[in-house]
């Protein structure tokens, strides 16, 4: 399951999936504000979770989006995490996302 919906200068995305076999998950929302003239970078807060039946993790942080053509983008991501059976820390993400 994934998608998007754009509102004027909002963007939220979100993913997610689902093993039965494993019993895992994946999931993952942003939502986005379009800033500076160009209209190329967004900024906002992504929350995520993934795990399965032995662990649990999650993770939230600032977002940015970096447009690359009409197609594609770069992300970065950077923020707090924790799960199960371990203390919270740091975390960066970073992403290339290509639309067909």
């Amino acid at each position: 399951l994934d998608g998007g919906h754009v509102a004027g200068p909002w963007r939220v995305d979100w993913y997610g999936s689902y093993g039965f076999r494993l019993d895992d998950y994946d999931a993952l929302v942003s939502l986005t504000y379009t800033v500076g003239s160009s209209g190329r970078i967004r900024a906002g807060l992504e929350v995520a979770a993934d795990g399965d039946s032995n662990y649990s993790a999650y993770h939230i942080g600032p977002l940015v989006g970096f447009k690359m053509g009409e197609q594609a983008e770069f992300q970065i991501s950077a923020g707090l995490s924790d799960g199960d059976d371990r203390s919270s820390d740091g975390y960066v993400r970073v992403g290339f996302y290509r639309s067909f």
